[in-house]
Formats: C-alpha cells, structure tokens, sequence
C-alpha cells in the first residue's frame, strides 16, 4: 500500500486529538466519486465533508437520515492509530433506505479483512479475508466475567473521559478484559465476528458505528442506546453486543452514572 506506516497530520478537527490527513480525504473523495457515478441520485454523507463537532454531525445526519438512499463513510476510522503507523484503522461504509439500515461494510486494510452484510435479497453478513468466506457470529458468553469488553472515548477533561472511565471503574472487577482498540468500525466489526463480546461509547458519530451495527445485529447480537432503546441511525450513546450479557453491561452504566456525557 502506498500509505503502511506512519503518515502525516495534515490538520487538527475539533481538538489537538482530533486529527485528519490528506490520506482521508483522499479516500473519501474516491468513494464519494464511485457511489456519484454508480448511483447518482443517492445522497452522500461523510466524515471528511462535515465540520467538527458533535451538534455538526447531528445536524448534517438530519438533513439526509431519511432521504430513500443514503451513504454513510469514514474514509479512515482510527486515524490517530493510522497517523502513529498502528494497523488498527478501518474504512467503513453503510447504506440506508428510508432511514433503516440496508447494507454495511468495514475494510481492515492492514489485514485485508472485509467484513460484509446486507438485508438484502436475504440478512447476510460474514467475513471475507484470505480468500476465505466465514459467516459473522458474535461472542457465546453468557456472563460479564467472559466478556471481553471494548469501549472508546475522546482524550483529555472532555465531558466524554469522565462517564467512560467511571464505567471502566465498574467492569474492570467484572468482566474478563478491557480494550480500547482506537477505532469504533473495527471493535464493532469483532463484536460481529465473535472476538469482541461488547462495546460501548458515549457521543459517537454515525458515519463510525452505523455499519458496525447492522453487521452485529445480523451476526446475532444486540445495539441499543444506554438507556436500552433499540439503535437508529440517531443513536450517539452506542452499546453494542452478543445480547446475552447486554443487559448486564446496560446496568454496569447505570451503576458507574455513565448513560452519557457530563454536561457539568
């Protein structure tokens, strides 16, 4: 690949933290072109074209989340991780019809990885790496205590670290393991695939987890908000699953007050 190491920043978003490179916009560029050219009355929603910001993001979501054909793109998903030469960044790629999920794809390039699913002709979603096609199955454990649980969060004395950690502080005694992977794409893709249990996080963008929640729910899990309402294309506080310890992980939030953000 033409970018496999480290790379430059080409400019900060929405903090120090929140960073892009030409390698994005570049890649969104490439996809916005393909889908303008193979279906041109499609709208078009991506990452790289929105300005930062979490009221940004709900605002131009609103503007198309119920157009009849949507697109949804983060051209790199983990670019802090892309930025430092760590191979955890993925492209991912959702499309919607009338505001319900349709089809999703999340590309770990590093590893050559596609992970795919569809509705459509029938729900369908495996993952195809080395040539070798494998149906999507999330996790099999049934309690916290065999949960390998992933969670992400912005950096710093944003009103995101403090909710995160106070549920970290509540799973690190019960659960098997913690990880924060840097991408919301790829550690939804494990829950899909089985090597993740779960995931959550506070305030996330749709253009990171839209795909990743259709692949986990047709692998059989579970994505809902904090609050255990069935996910949407709106969804911002994500927790996502192999539903038999979903429940669980809903109430570890509520004990560690950490349902949403800190708007102290």
């Amino acid at each position: 690949m033409e970018y496999s190491g480290k790379t430059t920043i080409e400019k900060t978003k929405s903090s120090d933290v929140d960073l892009a490179t030409k390698v994005d916009v570049e890649c969104e560029e490439l996809i916005r072109e393909a889908v303008r050219n193979a279906f041109p009355n499609h709208s078009f929603l991506g990452e790289e074209g929105v300005a930062p910001g979490s009221q940004a993001s709900i605002d131009a979501l609103e503007k198309v989340v119920d157009d009849e054909w949507l697109w949804i793109v983060d051209p790199i998903d983990g670019t802090t991780n892309f930025v430092a030469g760590l191979f955890l960044s993925t492209v991912s790629v959702a499309v919607s019809h009338k505001g319900v999920m349709h089809t999703a794809g999340i590309f770990h390039p590093h590893l050559d990885c596609l992970y795919f699913g569809s509705v459509y002709p029938s729900p369908n979603a495996v993952c195809i790496s080395g040539g070798v096609t494998t149906p999507l199955r999330v996790d099999t454990a049934a309690e916290l205590k065999e949960a390998n649980i992933a969670y992400g969060t912005k950096q710093g004395s944003s009103p995101h670290f403090a909710p995160t950690y106070r549920a970290c502080e509540q799973l690190a005694a019960t659960s098997r393991s913690l990880r924060n992977l840097g991408s919301a794409a790829l550690h939804m893709a494990l829950v899909s695939k089985g090597s993740l249990t779960c995931y959550f996080q506070l305030d996330i963008h749709s253009w990171d987890i839209s795909a990743g929640a259709l692949l986990i729910q047709l692998g059989g899990g579970r994505v809902t908000d904090t609050y255990g309402n069935p996910y949407t294309l709106r969804t911002r506080n994500v927790v996502a699953s192999n539903g038999l310890v979903h429940d669980a992980l809903l109430a570890q939030l509520r004990a560690g007050n950490a349902l949403d953000i800190d708007n102290s």
